[in-house]
């Protein structure tokens, strides 16, 4: 429990670091068109499980921005973030349907793990037809000086990062060192996802779940591919 509390701390620490430059360096993101931020949360079990499952997506959906949740109100947002996670693998009333979410339920469904979500980009654009930033929105967002994708795979330390699609430009800020790696994996790949080690650690990468599920057997690959990698 004392781990736990400890990284809670560290990881809201991080967040803290991270939105001080954005309010700095791009506070056009404090705008009302943009999404309250995604903070990852914690699962309280994280770190007693061998299998430790980092879901990244590329962005969050949605048209309506809570007004009572701000960029550092970090306890509401992580909240959100846990108590989805439990009612989409739960299955509860209103449980979210959708290619991502499906994809989810099926590698949790390989075995006993803990799995945790956030996204690439961690702000979005608020519209109900289209949710992404532009190329230039993205590197005004990632070319900050606290890369957090990074801070938050270290605190978490899972043992596997799932990428649910990403986006080049975020990838060159996010994953520098292994930029030009991902890019030519990906385009020997494009029909199929791929995996590497990263710093020591197992990342896959996949196409978005909404293009996969469209692909006759793609989801299959990539639930084998998390399957493959999973500790006994």
């Amino acid at each position: 429990m004392e781990n736990y509390i400890n990284k809670k701390e560290e990881l809201i620490n991080q967040y803290i670091i991270w939105v001080k430059e954005i309010k700095q360096k791009c506070p056009q993101f404090l705008s009302d068109i943009y999404s309250n931020p995604y903070y990852t949360s914690i699962p309280d079990e994280w770190y007693n499980k061998k299998n430790r499952i980092y879901v990244v997506g590329e962005e969050g959906f949605g048209f309506e921005k809570d007004s009572n949740e701000k960029f550092d109100d970090f306890d509401a947002i992580q909240k959100f973030n846990k108590d989805y996670m439990i009612l989409n693998l739960n299955k509860s009333n209103g449980y979210n349907k959708s290619p991502f979410w499906n994809r989810i339920r099926k590698i949790n469904d390989l075995g006993d793990m803990s799995i945790t979500w956030g996204n690439i980009d961690k702000i979005h654009v608020l519209d109900e037809r289209n949710c992404s930033l532009s190329d230039e929105e993205r590197h005004n967002l990632h070319s900050i000086k606290c890369n957090i994708l990074e801070e938050e795979i270290k605190i978490l330390d899972p043992t596997i990062v799932v990428f649910f699609g990403w986006y080049y430009a975020s990838i060159s800020y996010d994953f520098k060192s292994y930029y030009s790696k991902i890019t030519s994996e990906y385009e020997k790949n494009k029909k199929s996802p791929f995996d590497m080690i990263c710093d020591g650690r197992v990342c896959i990468f996949s196409n978005h779940p909404k293009w996969g599920q469209m692909q006759k057997g793609y989801e299959d690959l990539v639930i084998g591919l998390v399957k493959k990698h999973l500790i006994n």
